[in-house]
């Protein structure tokens, strides 16, 4: 038996709050985590909505039922299957979606935010290292550092780095998020950490915080 592949068109969908307008001074560009779906998760983004930021939540490729084969739907960025090739499919995915933001915003100094959830984390660090455009702060909540990061890359030195944990996140155990610091430490990246009373979710006055 052989394993082929072949590159075909299909369609992606994201979501998204406010409107590229003269008083647009950030875009945040915010990742699902596993089993999520985009409009959902975009719904926590509200309280960020001030006029002067465009809320971007793409949603990820894959979906499938949550329980059997009906009801609840959610969304995934990848799985352990054939895994380059979806890393590489949502790379592609999200830059075209970058370039596609861009474009009415050319000529304007706007800050990027990349925000990542929970599975979303490792997609941003991926696809953060392969980007070509600045972003000005890197979010990771709720999530381990890609295990295939980059960490010696430049763009960690020249990006504001901010992890945020729950301090009753059955997920994200403070073994776990000890050992993430202690690979930045390794690497010599910069960071700032926010916590929050609460599990794995995201909190609306953390959030604020970082805005």
């Amino acid at each position: 038996m052989k394993t082929h592949n072949i590159i075909i068109n299909r369609t992606a969908r994201y979501f998204s709050l406010g409107d590229v307008n003269d008083s647009l001074q950030e875009i945040w560009i915010v990742l699902h985590g596993y089993g999520q779906l985009a409009s959902e998760f975009l719904a926590n983004f509200e309280v960020l909505d001030n006029g002067s930021r465009l809320i971007i939540a793409p949603e990820g490729l894959s979906r499938f039922y949550i329980k059997n084969s009906i009801g609840e739907i959610g969304a995934s960025w990848m799985t352990s299957e054939d895994r380059l090739n979806e890393i590489s499919d949502y790379i592609n995915y999200l830059s075209q979606l970058d370039e596609e933001i861009r474009k009415d915003i050319k000529g304007k100094r706007i800050k990027t935010v990349l925000l990542g959830f929970s599975q979303g984390t490792a997609t941003a660090m991926r696809w953060f290292e392969k980007s070509n455009n600045p972003i000005g702060e890197l979010i990771l909540w709720g999530g381990h550092i890609a295990p295939d990061s980059n960490l010696s890359c430049s763009r960690y030195k020249e990006t504001q780095l901010s992890l945020v944990y729950g301090a009753q996140d059955k997920f994200m155990l403070p073994t776990y998020f000890e050992e993430d610091i202690s690979i930045l430490k390794k690497y010599d990246v910069g960071y700032r950490v926010f916590s929050y009373n609460g599990g794995h979710t995201i909190d609306a006055d953390t959030l604020l915080k970082l805005a």
